[in-house]
């Protein structure tokens, strides 16, 4: 590229290029979409041809001639509307067609994902430039692997591998949470942005474009590295595997073969022995898989074998070595992955040997030093280098030309490739392929997410090699069978003492070793710690005892004493009620006395009356005899209603003189003076008590 994008602009250009879904490889599709993306990005507002043109150029990179842009106008009317100027031809975007992007791309750009993730997960500060950097360096490298591919005379020497970006700790963190954060439509976004490298890449470099059709990409045939194989079958994690199975498949659908060199079986079946040997070397019964597994470990042979083993009851390495190879050969059988034992070239040859050892020296010396692999592994990449090149028999123009690639997920074997000299390039990594294979079938969110998933990169700080983690807790399972102790000293270890055990001149038997003393140390601690916590209680205890002690003596003091305060409140109490019997039963019979007094009330009453009736029935002549006297008064009233009543009402005291002689018979009867005594007796308990 002559010059750098605007970030912002690229990102808004992919996103109104393929607002459609449209993914259709055609440069007069390309030209009309990056008119619709200039003519938004101003406003929409009038612009000359010139003024279009040296816009493009500047934002885009991308030179367009009047002829291009009056065809893209002429072949579009419906989209572009044409007016004159000041005697100059202008262009914009008709309203309907503005709309219509507009809506497209509103909720479809990466910016709005960037914020949406931003807002939810409430990221830093640094945040959104990374993400921004990050695809801008995709998008950047896309390019020029595109570019090589079309053109092996196209030099991207100053191009570097997403993996050699100088990205820290952190900014690793923030970029693969984002690419890993479940969102369909931000992955889509991711492809778009990936997948206009190519538009990009044809635009700028016209040799071999017209040939980019699916059908031009067809009939190739794919060797697959083994680490690929490894993901596939799931040694690396479930998630790879199931991302790495849904990009195989891709080629089933686009025609293409999949093979491996024989050099490749036999690296695989080798390293998978060669793994299981070292597991068997340290393998420990005590060791509980469950645990190994609750760590964040890099996902290899160790956690795979603990996947495996966590619910088995016989737990043989055996069984686990021909549970893998199991597990390849249905991975080959089911996607159709022939293994070429057909070697095109004389191992045995001089020049040969010559050639694969120059390419030998050459990958060992392009790797990093703390990457450095082992020697059989580099020698096997030179061989299958050179195996693919002898396969294509020269034909290395460009990716139409070129029948044989190899595909691998080692990020410094393909930077190696691009930069060792001007031929169409044998290594592509999954990503590459598949931003390909995308743009002609129908795509799935599991596809982008595949397609997202070999983005990441790797960020060995934030996780435990596994390796080191099974050396740890066979260490340890050796000092302690207990499971929560193997937990406490692994966690405890790995928060404090990790660096210190694996370190990298150890051998496995060293780390065994240092893990079982760091164990002892600790157990060792905790037995000292528990022993002056036994100590410390059975003084507590001793202290205790002598309080408790004490406390019955004095509880047994205040028991006697209680005993006798008891008696002598029984004696009182026994006293009160004495006293309290003698005072209510005074007071009966003062009450029942009082009860009785009526009688001298009722009977001279009564006895008055009788005679006063007496007199004045039988003695007419006594000149004293009041009743006589009164009886006569009536007899002389001549009204029959007055002596009628005169005569009731004179013997109405005779009727009160019956009724007192009943209340005083009432008075002297044994059971109402019991009924009375009770009634005063409750009267008078109430109000003492």
């Amino acid at each position: 590229m002559t010059k750098e994008y605007n970030k912002n602009e690229l990102f808004r250009l992919a996103a109104v290029l393929y607002a459609d879904n449209n993914y259709e490889v055609s440069t007069k599709v390309i030209h009309r979409k990056i008119l619709d993306s200039a003519l938004l990005d101003c406003d929409n507002t009038d612009l000359t041809i010139h003024s279009l043109i040296d816009y493009i150029d500047d934002k885009y990179s991308i030179l367009l001639g009047e002829d291009e842009i009056f065809n893209i106008v002429k072949k579009y009317p419906e989209s572009f509307l044409t007016n004159n100027l000041d005697g100059k031809k202008t262009i914009c975007l008709s309203p309907k067609r503005k709309t219509n992007l507009e809506s497209k791309i509103e909720k479809k750009n990466i910016e709005f994902f960037i914020n949406q993730y931003s807002l939810e997960f409430k990221t830093k500060i640094g945040f959104k430039n990374t993400i921004y950097d990050f695809l801008y360096h995709l998008f950047s490298i896309n390019t020029a692997s595109f570019q090589r591919l079309i053109d092996k005379q196209k030099d991207i020497s100053s191009v570097i591998s997403l993996q050699d970006s100088k990205y820290n700790e952190e900014q690793i963190e923030y970029i693969n949470s984002f690419l890993n954060w479940e969102n369909t439509e931000k992955n889509k976004a991711i492809f778009d942005i990936s997948s206009y490298a190519l538009e990009f890449c044809l635009l700028t470099n016209k040799k071999g474009s017209s040939n980019f059709k699916l059908n031009n990409l067809k009939n190739k045939i794919f060797y697959l590295d083994t680490n690929v194989i490894y993901r596939a079958i799931g040694i690396n994690g479930e998630d790879r595997r199931k991302r790495t199975i849904t990009f195989l498949n891709k080629f089933k659908d686009a025609g293409e073969q999949l093979k491996i060199t024989r050099i490749s079986d036999e690296e695989f079946k080798n390293s998978i022995k060669f793994y299981i040997d070292k597991l068997r070397k340290i393998h420990n019964p005590k060791v509980n898989s469950n645990l190994f597994l609750e760590y964040k470990s890099l996902k290899d042979i160790n956690s795979y074998y603990h996947n495996w083993r966590k619910d088995k009851i016989n737990s043989n390495l055996e069984l686990f070595e021909a549970y893998v190879i199991s597990e390849y050969r249905t991975l080959l059988d089911r996607l159709g992955i022939e293994i070429d034992y057909n070697v095109p070239y004389k191992k045995d040859d001089k020049e040969v040997q010559e050639s694969i050892n120059d390419l030998y020296a050459s990958i060992n010396k392009s790797k990093p030093e703390e990457k450095q692999a082992y020697f059989q592994s580099v020698l096997n990449d030179a061989e299958n280098i050179y195996w693919i090149e002898q396969k294509r028999k020269g034909k290395v123009e460009n990716i139409f030309d070129t029948s044989f690639f190899f595909i691998s997920t080692d990020n410094f074997l393909r930077k190696w490739d691009y930069y060792r000299g001007f031929t169409t390039p044998v290594v592509l990594l999954p990503s590459q392929w598949m931003s390909i294979l995308l743009r002609y079938f129908d795509r799935t969110k599991d596809d982008y997410k595949s397609f997202v998933s070999f983005l990441n990169l790797k960020n060995n700080e934030k996780i435990i090699d596994g390796e080191k983690l099974n050396l740890i807790l066979s260490g340890i399972s050796e000092m302690t069978s207990s499971v929560e102790q193997q937990r406490y000293l692994v966690t405890n270890l790995i928060e404090k003492d990790f660096s210190s055990i694996i370190k990298t001149h150890y051998t496995d038997k060293e780390i065994i070793e240092h893990s079982k003393l760091y164990a002892k140390t600790e157990l060792e601690k905790q037995v000292s710690d528990l022993s002056e916590k036994v100590s410390v209680l059975e003084k507590d205890q001793v202290r205790k005892g002598q309080v408790i002690n004490s406390t019955i003596k004095t509880a047994k003091n205040k028991k006697d004493e209680n005993k006798e305060l008891e008696s002598e409140i029984f004696l009182k109490n026994k006293k009160n009620k004495e006293l309290k019997d003698e005072l209510i039963n005074l007071k009966v019979s003062k009450g029942i006395r009082r009860w009785r007094n009526w009688l001298w009330l009722y009977l001279p009453t009564s006895l008055f009356i009788l005679l006063f009736y007496v007199f004045a029935i039988f003695f007419n002549e006594n000149r004293l005899n009041f009743g006589k006297n009164i009886l006569n008064f009536i007899d002389t009233r001549q009204s029959e209603a007055l002596k009628n009543f005169l005569s009731t009402v004179f013997y109405l005291p005779l009727a009160a003189c019956g009724w007192l002689i009943w209340r005083s018979i009432l008075r002297y009867k044994s059971d109402n003076v019991e009924y009375k005594r009770k009634e005063l007796k409750t009267k008078i308990e109430e109000t003492i008590a």
